[in-house]
């Protein structure tokens, strides 16, 4: 069989792989399947938690294929045919109390996660109860996350209004930026990530894993934390719902998510 052009696909989740109603159209998952089977590994990249990929994973048969899941942007990926997790990279013990005492400063809420539930001092911010949803995940509440401490964690986010995290995205590199990551997934939310982890780099790792040169992927995206992973990819693709910045950093805009953009573009490259 001949080799395809791009052998590792990097998709992201929410308004790329997925409708506006949360689900993979019946075209789209036929065509990733069919490249799967012809030889393209498929890595799931996303925000979310493991547990909130893993639906997605177990649709297109991942675990069969040798695909991989990239969850919290990459802080944990796990290879989806043994389950096992290949990188876990935490934020620094503490940082959760002071990334706290931050957004509470600006009016802003804090959620972070656990195995199986994400614990916040929002209860009724409505930006973190979506967040709780797409993971289907529990909520608990918290007043300071002081019992935390020494427990390894992946990521933290901040929730608020859009223009209160747009310049929280710049203060919060200015107070953490030796020790922590930022850059906005969603509006109303940033995401606080280990130094060093995005999806770009998590692309990059796991093409380097696989023993392939960045110019054998391809990524898709419509987020700001897609950013890097676009620019990273040997082709970066981002949809037409995606915003201006995304879309300028990317070498090809696809049709929207509700418009099987992605199907039609891995038709058109992947071959």
């Amino acid at each position: 069989m001949e080799e395809l052009r791009y052998r590792l696909l990097c998709t992201d989740l929410d308004g790329t792989l997925l409708t506006g109603k949360k689900t993979i159209t019946a075209w789209t998952r036929n065509v990733l399947i069919k490249k799967q089977e012809q030889g393209l590994v498929l890595a799931l990249a996303s925000g979310r938690t493991v547990p909130g990929i893993w639906p997605s994973a177990r649709e297109l048969e991942l675990g069969c294929h040798g695909g991989y899941i990239l969850a919290f942007n990459g802080g944990r990926i796990v290879e989806c045919s043994t389950g096992l997790t290949i990188r876990n990279t935490c934020i620094p013990d503490g940082a959760v109390k002071e990334l706290n005492c931050f957004a509470r400063e600006y009016g802003c809420d804090l959620l972070t996660y656990g195995e199986d539930f994400v614990i916040t001092n929002g209860m009724n911010n409505p930006w973190l109860n979506y967040e709780a949803r797409c993971n289907d995940l529990a909520m608990k509440t918290t007043d300071d996350f002081s019992e935390l401490a020494g427990h390894p964690l992946n990521k933290c986010l901040i929730a608020g209004q859009p223009e209160i995290i747009a310049d929280l995205e710049v203060k919060a590199a200015s107070a953490f930026g030796e020790k922590m990551a930022f850059f906005r997934s969603e509006p109303f939310f940033l995401e606080c990530m280990p130094l060093g982890v995005d999806k770009g780099s998590s692309l990059a790792f796991l093409a380097e894993r696989l023993e392939l040169s960045l110019v054998e992927t391809i990524a898709f995206g419509d987020g700001y934390n897609d950013i890097a992973m676009i620019k990273r990819a040997g082709l970066g693709v981002a949809m037409a719902n995606a915003g201006e910045q995304v879309r300028e950093a990317a070498d090809y805009v696809a049709g929207s998510n509700d418009e099987d953009g992605l199907a039609e573009a891995v038709e058109h490259f992947v071959w």
